[in-house]
């Protein structure tokens, strides 16, 4: 489980930081005022979420901790999908390269 701390900065939005990553801040948990639940907290990250993730947008928390630990494991995914995407050899590969034109 990944170390996280949190800070109030309005009633009701807590930003959420990573203690064993520089303080790096990843994102923000709210409290949704409108749900059909009474207290329920959502996740608002700083990075960008890929289409395949974009369910932990739409999941409502029991708690403010429930939620900055899903949005500091949405970070972890994220960060690991997008190192992988830089170390792959057929990113930046031509597909044209041996043909003569």
């Amino acid at each position: 489980m990944i170390k996280t701390s949190y800070k109030e900065i309005l009633p009701g939005v807590l930003e959420v930081d990573l203690p064993d990553y520089n303080n790096e801040i990843i994102g923000k948990v709210r409290k949704d005022l409108f749900s059909k639940k009474n207290l329920s907290w959502r996740i608002e990250p700083n990075f960008t979420v890929l289409y395949m993730h974009q369910y932990y947008l739409d999941a409502r928390h029991d708690s403010f901790l429930e939620a900055g630990r899903e949005l500091a494991n949405l970070w972890v995914i994220t960060k690991s999908l997008m190192e992988e995407e830089e170390t792959d050899p057929w990113i930046n590969a031509d597909m044209f390269e041996d043909l003569e034109y």
